[in-house]
């Protein structure tokens, strides 16, 4: 059986790679030489150092441009749309009419 890391550390970039490097080199070492003793039962986290949680953000200068009063344009009004009226549509009646006349009824039993 053959060990092959999971972590490829050359891909690691950013100021705290080489920091991620050095612990992941650190565990691998651990590991491998308690295995060929045969007696790894693992190890602490404390041995570790610590890994740098911010993220690696390059360094970034924001220069605004200057604005002035010259570089607006000038103001001009606009005029408003003249308002339009929409033509209503007729609504039905919500109420209909009772419808009484039945054509074919025939009474079966006295009231």
């Amino acid at each position: 059986m053959e060990y092959h890391p999971l972590v490829d550390a050359s891909a690691f970039k950013g100021e705290s790679a080489n920091t991620a490097r050095e612990a992941l080199l650190l565990a691998e070492a651990t590991i491998s030489q308690t295995r060929k003793n045969g007696d790894f039962e693992g190890f602490k986290v404390d041995s570790l150092p610590k890994p740098a949680t911010q993220p690696d953000m390059p360094d970034v200068e924001i220069v605004p441009y200057p604005v002035t009063v010259e570089d607006l344009p000038r103001y001009e009004p606009m005029e408003p749309l003249k308002p339009q009226r929409w033509p209503i549509a007729a609504s039905p009646d919500p109420f209909t009419r009772p419808f009484l006349h039945v054509v074919n009824f025939h009474e079966t039993a006295m009231p």
